[in-house]
């Protein structure tokens, strides 16, 4: 009983700390009823015209390097023009790597934008801790900031031509990139964020989770994989058949699927204990008592209606405390609103065009 009682104090104690907002006034429907964009790619013909279309014009521009931040080496791809009008920084989501944003990138270029984009550490072609690629490994959440900023720093920095630089992030990188601005709160002039890891959406209440990735990394389990995380199998897991849809357009979602596999032997398939604790933990500190109002540069968030990962209550505390937010929510898209079916492509990119080239005139 008296167990029992703790147990309830600590859960109340824990979620009065780690409240987040449940709606905001912030909060607007994009509107879907745009559909006209001369350089869009369609679903029913995305395999030819990413091998026709899309994959001439980045090889043609592509540039690869890597960079070394402490201990951390990190890969990156640079897609650079003669005549940029801003730049753009593309932070990836978990378990992703730099090559599924092809076809974000493709409509950058188109609109006159430059591209720069990093594989984030224990993902892609950058770094790991441990010898198994298919875990993702973090110790530390600081470091995965630390390496975005000197990426910026470096490489973007050395090749911007003047222009200005938005940072866009999806999910996990959308975490990475709102903490990163909120460390060097100067270094970008503008933010797009695509559903924002500011919380997680797990099965397990968060009170329970957090203090069990931590007593799993203090028992020396730390660089194991998580509950409910395994590595890559070949025979069951190399057909497209998710158990959480983070895209409804099937053809997209097959079309990355297999092209992640193509790419690797063993794809990035889970989070370690460590790296579970390290995300949860990133959540906090992005929207710990005066980090969230840091940020002074105008910021663009979209949040999913059909999102299986990420809890929108993050979203919401963060919209509510921000000053300079254009914020929408995307009717019937899932997580990955950046691939999701035509109807959806055409309108949200053209909200992020008219974004940036608000930014670009400030």
């Amino acid at each position: 009983m008296i167990l029992g009682l703790m147990i309830i104090i600590y859960a109340s104690v824990y979620t009065m700390i780690y409240r987040c907002d449940r709606n905001s006034d912030k909060l607007k429907i994009l509107d879907l009823k745009e559909n006209s964009m001369d350089y869009r790619i369609l679903a029913k013909d995305y395999e030819i015209s990413m091998k026709e279309q899309v994959l001439p014009l980045l090889d043609s521009l592509q540039t690869t390097g890597v960079i070394k931040n402490g201990a951390h080496t990190v890969s990156y791809n640079m897609y650079l023009l003669d005549s940029p009008k801003a730049n753009i920084v593309i932070s990836h989501g978990f378990i992703e790597r730099k090559e599924k944003y092809k076809e974000a990138i493709y409509y950058f270029l188109n609109m006159g934008y430059q591209v720069f984009i990093l594989d984030h550490y224990s993902h892609g072609a950058s770094g790991r801790a441990t010898a198994d690629s298919s875990i993702i490994h973090i110790t530390s959440y600081q470091d995965l900031a630390s390496d975005l900023h000197a990426f910026v720093k470096s490489t973007v920095v050395k090749n911007s031509k003047g222009k200005k630089t938005i940072l866009f992030g999806h999910s996990m990188g959308g975490a990475i990139a709102t903490l990163m601005v909120e460390t060097y709160p100067d270094i970008i002039d503008g933010l797009i964020l695509n559903a924002p890891m500011f919380k997680i959406k797990n099965p397990i209440p968060e009170f329970a989770g957090e203090p069990v990735t931590k007593l799993m990394t203090a028992f020396g389990k730390g660089d194991e994989y998580a509950i409910g995380y395994r590595a890559y199998d070949p025979g069951t897991d190399s057909v497209y058949n998710p158990k959480m849809i983070a895209t409804y357009c099937e053809k997209r979602a097959q079309y990355w699927h297999y092209q992640h596999l193509n790419l690797t032997q063993h794809p990035t398939f889970g989070a370690s204990w460590c790296a579970g604790a390290n995300f949860i933990d990133l959540t906090h500190e992005i929207l710990r008592k005066g980090n969230v109002e840091k940020i002074k540069q105008p910021v663009l968030m979209f949040q999913a209606e059909r999102d299986a990962f990420v809890d929108p209550k993050g979203q919401y505390e963060f919209a509510n405390r921000i000053k300079n937010i254009e914020y929408y929510l995307v009717r019937n898209a899932g997580h990955e609103i950046y691939i999701e079916e035509d109807q959806i492509i055409v309108p949200y990119f053209k909200k992020v065009n008219e974004f940036i080239e608000r930014v670009i005139k400030l």
